[in-house]
């Protein structure tokens, strides 16, 4: 499957596994974050979990020689396997 990997954007994450499962992640005020831990269905253009979903605004392919996707207009970058971070603050690399 296109999507399975580790995709990160500027201050969130969503790493998808081939079996259907998922971890989104997004960093909030003072430390806080939002986590969806999941399985996941795609239908049609929208990637739906438990309470949450995104809409693929652009499907993954290389762009300037990475390979990125958009999910409700933000653009994520592929940064390898798919990876549970947890609910740790340990954080893939290039999240701010």
């Amino acid at each position: 499957m296109k999507y399975v990997g580790l995709w990160v954007a500027e201050d969130r994450y969503i790493s998808i596994f081939a079996e259907g499962r998922l971890e989104y992640k997004k960093k909030l005020k003072l430390g806080m974050h939002n986590r969806v831990q999941s399985s996941f269905t795609i239908e049609g253009d929208v990637i739906e979990a438990m309470l949450s979903s995104w809409v693929i605004t652009r499907e993954p392919g290389m762009v300037d020689g990475t390979l990125s996707m958009e999910l409700d207009g933000l653009t994520y970058h592929h940064r390898g396997p798919p990876r549970i971070y947890g609910q740790s603050n340990n954080w893939p690399e290039g999240i701010e």
